[in-house]
């Protein structure tokens, strides 16, 4: 078994993709010019598993860097709604829903996130 991720074949990095790119472990192995089972041998692999979840960490970090880049222009969008008087109300209700929900769920998140910090530093102690 590759327990080093450079020892990854050159099959395997495109196999990594694929699972990225596709919804089904069938596509991935298509794209990659795999079989399936191929494929499910690899994900048992360590070194295959680890490669594909940095993979997927890169993925999901520039997706939220991409999303981030959108706040303000979201912002200013509900911003417009909320103040125009001439849509229907229940647009203006949905508007006003979407920014006291994420306000909520950003101030849970916040909250965890200082818990956390706060148990990981007694931890230390």
């Amino acid at each position: 078994m590759n327990e080093n991720v450079n020892e990854l074949s050159p099959k395997q990095h495109t196999a990594i993709n694929a699972l990225i790119a596709q919804s089904s472990i069938e596509s991935a192995a298509k794209q990659a010019g795999v079989t399936q089972r191929t494929l499910y041998r690899w994900l048992d692999e360590a070194a295959f598993r680890l490669a594909l979840n940095t993979a997927l960490d890169k993925a999901l970090d520039c997706a939220a860097r991409g999303l981030v880049k959108l706040t303000g222009k979201a912002i200013r969008v509900v911003e417009t709604v909320l103040d125009d008087t001439e849509l229907h109300p229940s647009t203006r209700l949905r508007a006003a829903e979407i920014v006291l929900s994420n306000v909520l769920k950003l101030a849970e998140l916040r909250t965890l996130a200082q818990r956390v910090a706060a148990l990981e530093e007694r931890q230390h102690d």
